[in-house]
């Protein structure tokens, strides 16, 4: 083996990649990565520097180990020879892949039936490209494990796969109890304004906007993290206080129109003002007439 000196070791370390660099790193160090963050620079010099430790002689014309110098020889064009280079095969797939997006769409269509055996009859060629560049690359490294095809089947079992299982479980969950009934319309007197939103089956509307939550509502018009049920007073708590206090104003109004329309005792016992009046004055001119008689 080649002697090299701590000089020559320098000057092929400068040359290195920086995944070289901590590729002898780690074999200077037994395999620890260099810690997250470390700029290129300074693990260079760090490397530097373990190769002075482990030179021999004064340091320009100090030789290194031949375990070491020969770990030279184990990197070339920025990749260390441990690292395999990829497998035919996968290069013949990457070709594939390649000619796929220039193929025209009824090359595709036919693409599509070779590899699933079986006719296809949509037209959408993102969804074409999608599916042959899956099957091609399933093929190649041999598909989905036997677990994964076990869940697959599990999951069409149930109900669907993709974004229909999903519609599926978003419809199961229930409902917030604290929420009115779709087609609602939640008021609220906030700042000398009249709030109004519109309760939807998955959302909410307020001011002609679509909003996923009222705490997003809520938090635009305060400016700050809010919890929407709370602004707007749907909290059990509030509701039960809400409604007490509708109950008592109500009784109030009510007592308030049923004294209105009861007319009170003294008006009944009162005699009509005028009548009494008019009844004066015949009693005064027939005192007067009798007199007058006499």
């Amino acid at each position: 083996m080649t002697t090299m000196t701590l000089v020559q070791a320098k000057e092929k370390l400068a040359g290195l990649s920086n995944s070289d660099v901590a590729w002898i790193y780690r074999k200077l160090t037994g395999g620890q990565k260099p810690p997250r963050g470390t700029k290129p620079e300074t693990l260079r010099d760090a490397v530097a520097d373990a190769f002075r430790e482990k030179a021999e002689g004064p340091e320009d014309a100090a030789i290194l180990p031949d375990d070491v110098a020969g770990w030279f020889g184990e990197v070339g064009e920025g990749r260390p020879a441990t690292m395999k280079p990829k497998p035919e095969k996968e290069m013949n797939i990457a070709v594939e892949l390649g000619k796929l997006a220039k193929l025209p769409t009824g090359s595709l269509r036919e693409k599509y039936e070779i590899l699933f055996g079986k006719p296809v009859k949509t037209g959408n060629r993102q969804f074409l490209l999608k599916k042959v560049a899956w099957k091609l690359q399933a093929d190649a490294h041999g598909g989905l494990s036997e677990k994964a095809k076990a869940r697959a089947e599990e999951i069409v079992q149930v109900g669907g796969v993709g974004t229909k299982l999903a519609k599926k479980l978003a419809e199961a969950k229930p409902r917030d109890p604290r929420l009115p009934a779709a087609g609602s319309v939640i008021t609220k007197t906030w700042r000398e304004k009249e709030l109004q939103v519109l309760v939807g089956e998955n959302d909410f509307e307020y001011e002609g906007t679509k909003w996923r939550s009222l705490s997003a509502i809520a938090s635009k018009l305060l400016g700050c993290p809010s919890n929407g049920y709370l602004f707007f007073n749907l909290l059990p708590a509030q509701k039960e206080a809400a409604e007490k206090r509708a109950a008592k104003q109500a009784g109030q109004d009510g007592k308030a129109a049923e004294a209105a329309e009861k007319p009170s005792p003294a008006a009944d016992s009162a005699p009509d003002a005028p009548q009494a009046e008019l009844k004066g004055k015949q009693s005064r001119r027939a005192a007067k007439a009798g007199k007058g008689a006499k």
